[in-house]
């Protein structure tokens, strides 16, 4: 698991665009795309989990965030994003 270093792929910059653009259901199906082609993004994840919380999704975002987490156990991103998702749901 890993937060992307480099450019970033088609699906995961199309994702990126939707999401800075506000529009936020395209957002989650391009993030999603992204991790069809690349499971192993953390950008993908977090950011999915980051675009489902806007949407009112805090149980489906919090799920997320586990998954990113336990794909990468060690990444202080992805722990914080695990603490942010309890907070939204309280």
């Amino acid at each position: 698991m890993r937060y992307t270093e480099a450019l970033p792929g088609p699906d995961l910059r199309a994702a990126l665009q939707a999401h800075r653009k506000g529009a936020l259901v395209a957002a989650t199906e391009a993030y999603r795309a992204a991790l069809v082609r690349d499971p192993d993004s953390l950008d993908a994840w977090t950011n999915l989990g980051a675009v489902l919380s806007l949407r009112g999704r805090a149980r489906e975002a919090h799920t997320v965030y586990l998954e990113a987490l336990v794909r990468a156990p060690h990444e202080p991103r992805a722990l914080r994003d695990v603490g942010i998702g309890l907070a939204v749901l309280g």
